[in-house]
């Protein structure tokens, strides 16, 4: 008969676990902070916990939360192989982008303070060279070689996490039984790179400097989201200002939103004398919150080089989202997003005309102009898919085989390629059991998150069965709320739409299948 502790009646009893060994392992969780010392003009820090124990030569440290003074971390860090009478040290700094990191203050506290197979100490300590703010954190002994932390391998169902991004899921295999094909980590490394490259505007082969002459420059201010708000309501009232040789242009003045649409053109006329016009002048995109009796206030500002633009190919740049922030650095990080199209013809161009196609629903935050002052995290989404249950039959009996399915899960966020899961043949209950791994540029504005499945086809294209949307914000901000496993409803077309359709019958049923 088994016992509580899951050994047998027979077994030796257990050994007895030394409290106070001469060298051990130790857990520090970094919980959080309150009340740091502000050091950048906003009022705020951007802090950051470096961790060291003596005797151990390896320093560790949490991610970096922007603009606050009571940062959440609930971060784990291992030390092992430490020695009796250590000393761990927090020392806790402002993160700067240009420049030495400021300190904002240290704890130091002995290793004595707990011992082997206790629950462990929590502390919440007030930072020493600083007239101000307190850290929470615990501290728990373990065996020597023991001290390990599982949650930062394995946080929940979906996670995010500060760290370097490892391989992505799944290749392209189709047999569940094969090993990684011939695209192999390599490949997969290089799409993360693509992903998680800062975008730039890259030159058309064999671009020429302009001509002199006329020239006709339009201004496309499509829409904004995720504007920092600037009224008491939490909202801000934008307006768009465009300016370029001297001239403004204005959108029309949107109410209590901080994302909203214009879908304005605008055109301005330029007689060119010289190449060097378009090396010194710069289109100007301002976004301002509106104040009835007060001046307006600035929320953020992108300054483009014509020049830049007149040798990407058509002379165009074409839906293209930028990032908006603050010249005064009164405000640190991203102030919000802005869609945008910019077009130079001169006498001899002709006007590309796009196809509707050509016109991107959502975003791609892949391909989004940050500016140079600001820096972006890369970050992992992490997604672990256990297995799906009561998938429509997808494909035609054929004789071999017969009726079926041969799922795969894949998940896209932020413009990132479709990471997935390997396939599983003929089946339409199948169980994964694998984790997903999608990078993720910190700040972002992307939200929803993409959890497809699909149905595998040898002859033709893979067809996508259903689609389900996330919140990356909800998740982000919120750790449990996928912290355990849970099931979810996947909707589509009806099991009755003939995977055999074609024309505008396949796109409907294609665009249910996608949640659109």
């Amino acid at each position: 008969v088994a016992s509580v502790d899951g050994a047998t009646g027979g077994s030796a009893p257990p050994q007895e676990v030394d409290p106070d060994p001469p060298v051990f392992g130790i857990v520090v969780l970094v919980s959080s902070a309150r009340n740091l010392v502000a050091k950048d003009k906003g009022g705020t820090s951007d802090p950051f916990v470096e961790l060291s124990v003596t005797g151990v030569k390896k320093k560790q440290k949490t991610k970096t939360i922007k603009e606050t003074v009571a940062p959440s971390w609930n971060e784990a860090f291992a030390f092992n192989d430490v020695a009796k009478g250590a000393k761990i040290f927090l020392q806790v700094y402002d993160h700067d982008v240009i420049g030495k990191n400021e300190k904002l203050g240290h704890i130091e506290v002995s290793t004595d303070d707990c011992k082997v197979g206790d629950p462990g100490k929590e502390y919440a300590t007030a930072l020493e060279g600083a007239f101000q703010g307190e850290v929470t954190f615990k501290v728990t002994k373990r065996a020597n070689g023991e001290a390990k932390v599982a949650q930062k391998e394995s946080s929940g169902f979906f996670s995010t996490f500060t760290d370097k991004i490892p391989g992505m899921g799944a290749s392209d295999d189709e047999e569940e039984e094969e090993e990684e094909g011939e695209e192999g980590e390599g490949e997969q490394q290089k799409k993360q790179e693509k992903v998680t490259k800062r975008f730039t505007l890259e030159p058309a082969e064999g671009a020429k400097a302009p001509e002199n002459g006329e020239y006709q420059f339009q201004v496309h201010i499509i829409e904004a989201r995720d504007l920092q708000p600037k009224d008491s309501n939490g909202l801000s009232d934008p307006i768009c200002v465009v300016e370029l040789f001297g001239e403004k242009r204005y959108t029309d003045g949107k109410e209590k939103t901080l994302s909203c649409v214009w879908n304005e053109l605008f055109f301005f006329h330029h007689k060119v004398e010289s190449a060097f016009d378009f090396d010194v002048e710069k289109l100007r995109i301002s976004v301002f919150d509106v104040n009835q009796f007060s001046k307006n206030e600035l929320i953020g500002v992108y300054e483009f080089d014509l020049m830049s633009i007149y040798k990407l190919e058509n002379h165009e740049m074409y839906n293209t989202w930028i990032g908006l922030f603050d010249p005064t650095g009164t405000n640190q990080g991203v102030q919000g997003f802005l869609k945008m199209s910019v077009t130079i013809l001169g006498a001899k161009d002709e006007q590309i005309m796009h196809e509707e196609d050509d016109e991107e629903e959502g975003f791609d935050m892949s391909k989004c102009l940050m500016p140079p002052a600001l820096d972006q995290e890369g970050h992992l989404l992490k997604c672990k898919v256990l297995e799906v249950q009561h998938l429509p039959e997808m494909d035609m009996s054929l004789g071999v085989g017969g009726k079926g399915c041969d799922p795969f899960v894949g998940i896209q966020f932020g413009g990132t390629p479709l990471i997935r899961t390997r396939t599983k043949k003929g089946k339409t209950d199948a169980s994964f059991n694998e984790e997903l791994h999608c990078p993720v540029m910190v700040p972002t504005m992307s939200d929803f998150i993409s959890l497809q499945v699909w149905d595998y086809d040898m002859a033709g294209d893979n067809e996508i069965i259903a689609t389900h949307y996330l919140s990356y914000r909800e998740i982000s901000s919120n750790a449990l709320l996928y912290s355990e496993p849970q099931w979810i409803n996947f909707y589509g077309a009806p099991k009755s739409a003939d995977s055999a359709m074609v024309g505008d019958e396949k796109k409907k049923r294609d665009k249910m299948n996608q949640g659109k």
